[in-house]
């Protein structure tokens, strides 16, 4: 439960950063962005681009006290964006990504166990872990700067992004202390986040560019039992999994970042 304070602090403040983004960028965007003619860049309207997606779930989890020497501070995972402009200055896109991730031993404080005769205890990882995969469809509305010389979707811009990833389980080879056995997790949990995101696309060729990007997210809804409460104890594996989970995914939105190719056609 300490670990759920510092979570709920950092949560916090990026909560509020990413809204005073979101506003800043409503107000300050020009009326007509959404409706000037858009020849694109060089005639390129459209834009396909595969790379990585990268996000330091591990890191912040590290710098929390929540990590161990084995956890990775840095995660990747492949995407696949399809980018459309609209006008000079704006540009829809739609992504999917894949990755994996790992529930490790000091993920969660343990589950609070009771058996009737049986003073309650605390039943944590003796070693081993859980693995699952997470699948994510987002779509982002994308603001180019036009006083920098961009044209979308060409050059430096400023993003707001609407994503849903569902995570289910791929392998568990879990050893519980004091030799307790549970049923292996069958469960899954569903997220809905927003992220604002600052990128820039540049051309190595005429079709071909590199595309990066940086932003902020914060978790809006979460599947289950999560509450992400004070209150939360885990009684049994399942509500262990789910929210060691819910935590790693709200980690894993809080920094985030990406670098792919693109073709422009």
């Amino acid at each position: 439960m300490r670990h759920f304070m510092k979570f709920h602090i950092y949560q916090a403040i990026v909560k509020r950063f990413i809204l005073l983004g979101t506003l800043c960028g409503m107000f300050f965007a020009p009326a007509d962005i959404f409706s000037q003619s858009n020849p694109g860049f060089l005639g390129a309207r459209h834009g396909l681009s595969v790379g990585y997606s990268l996000h330091t779930g591990g890191l912040l989890r590290a710098m929390v006290g929540n990590g161990n020497e084995t956890t990775k501070l840095l995660n990747s995972g492949f995407r696949v964006d399809y980018e459309m402009a609209k006008s000079q200055g704006f540009a829809w896109l739609f992504s999917y990504r894949n990755r994996s991730d790992v529930v490790e031993s000091d993920d969660y404080e343990g589950i609070y166990y009771v058996e009737p005769g049986i003073a309650p205890q605390i039943i944590s990882f003796e070693s081993g872990s859980l693995n699952y995969s997470v699948n994510e469809f987002a779509a982002e509305a994308r603001f180019y700067s036009e006083r920098k010389g961009a044209m979308a979707p060409f050059g430096s811009y400023v993003g707001l992004e609407l994503s849903a990833s569902n995570c289910s389980p791929t392998s568990e080879d879990v050893v519980w202390t004091a030799g307790m056995n549970f049923p292996k997790y069958s469960g899954s949990l569903t997220s809905i986040a927003t992220s604002l995101n600052f990128g820039v696309k540049r051309m190595i060729t005429k079709e071909i560019g590199i595309n990066a990007h940086y932003g902020f997210g914060f978790t809006v809804y979460q599947t289950g039992n999560v509450k992400l409460g004070s209150e939360d104890v885990a009684m049994n594996a399942q509500d262990f999994y789910d929210y060691a989970i819910a935590r790693r995914e709200l980690n894993a939105k809080l920094l985030q970042g990406s670098i792919s190719v693109s073709y422009l056609f």
